[in-house]
């Protein structure tokens, strides 16, 4: 009984608490106030982790969570979900864990580093100038969604995310600056930005306010619903976008890919990608880069030198060879 006593009492040895998730996800809200991706992420973590005691978390529980996570896309039913969601979602468990055993000596095993899915390729579904022309005009013609032509022309003119511009409070629209104030709470990287706004952009948003103006004069959203005078703001908007897509013939082409379009636009009228980054609000150059390949302006520099190097050191005798052959035109 001594011997078991002074085991328990031995000085300086630590009793382990039991950190279940709860513990771990209510205390880096409070001390990391993340923005809204974090907050998805430990939304769908809790969904499978809840109760769980993180003190023997293994390399096991990462692998059950892939396979539980993988089917339930709750939103695409009939799709799997990706390899890059589900690294994105144990990427924020792993930031949790680390913070935690860094800030609070917390001690957790952290299985997750080195277990996370390969991402999946980037997809860049862009449209053509034109293809964009005919999906406003057939989003112009729908009386039961009148604010789906002006929700296309702001997302093409400013890359804004689906969220972000559903989700605009009319207090943070700036025409004055010429600009839409994006705070912490209102995008994945948790900061605080601004939207530029272009001539184009600033038109949708004057039509914007003359709608409110006329229909909801008390709503503080620049999409509001119409149920509840605008008391909350627009939703649904997957299911009439796709209905106008389909309509101009515009295949497999979703609300986000408003905003690769506006960065494919820009790539391809030569704007650099260091000041796309800041364009598109990215917190890494990485994830401007899948949109390098659009621009082609630097290839075909690079292949013209070699045309003008042949043409230079084209001798007489080469060219008259050519000649008799009678190809010289065909080539030129």
């Amino acid at each position: 009984m001594e011997l078991n006593t002074w085991q328990d009492w031995s000085p300086g040895k630590e009793q382990i608490r039991p950190r279940s998730f709860e513990d771990l996800a209510v205390d880096y809200l409070k001390a990391k106030r993340p923005g809204r991706a974090h907050l998805d992420g430990i939304k769908q973590l809790r969904a499978y982790f809840a109760g769980m005691e993180l003190n023997g978390l293994n390399k096991q529980d990462v692998a059950n969570y892939i396979t539980w996570r993988r089917p339930r896309n709750k939103r695409f039913p009939d799709r799997l979900v990706s390899d890059t969601t589900m690294r994105r979602e144990l990427g924020v468990f792993s930031a949790m864990i680390n913070y935690a055993n860094e800030a609070w000596d917390w001690e957790l095993p952290n299985p997750i580093m080195g277990r996370r899915p390969k991402a999946n390729k980037h997809r860049v579904r862009w449209a053509h100038p034109e293809q964009a022309k005919r999906l406003i005009r057939a989003a112009q013609q729908q009386r039961l969604t009148p604010w789906l032509a002006d929700f296309i022309e702001l997302g093409l003119n400013t890359g804004m995310r689906k969220t972000e511009m559903l989700r605009c409070e009319l207090a943070r629209v700036d025409l004055l600056n010429r600009c839409i104030h994006l705070y912490p709470e209102h995008q994945k990287s948790g900061c605080h930005s601004i939207v530029p706004l272009n001539r184009n952009a600033r038109r949708v948003i004057l039509r914007r306010l003359t709608w409110i103006k006329e229909h909801c004069p008390n709503t503080p959203w620049l999409f509001p619903s119409r149920i509840g005078q605008g008391k909350q703001p627009m939703t649904g908007v997957y299911k009439p976008f796709t209905q106008v897509c389909r309509q101009v013939e515009l295949l497999d082409f979703r609300p986000h890919d408003l905003r690769h379009t506006f960065a494919s636009w820009l790539v391809q009228a030569g704007v650099p990608l260091s000041e796309l980054k800041e364009a598109m609000r990215h917190a890494d150059i990485k994830q401007t880069e899948k949109y390098a390949h659009l621009r082609s302006d630097t290839a075909q520099r690079v292949v013209e030198v070699l045309d003008q190097d042949l043409t230079h050191s084209e001798t007489h005798h080469e060219k008259s060879a050519f000649e008799e052959v009678g190809i010289v035109g065909e080539m030129l």
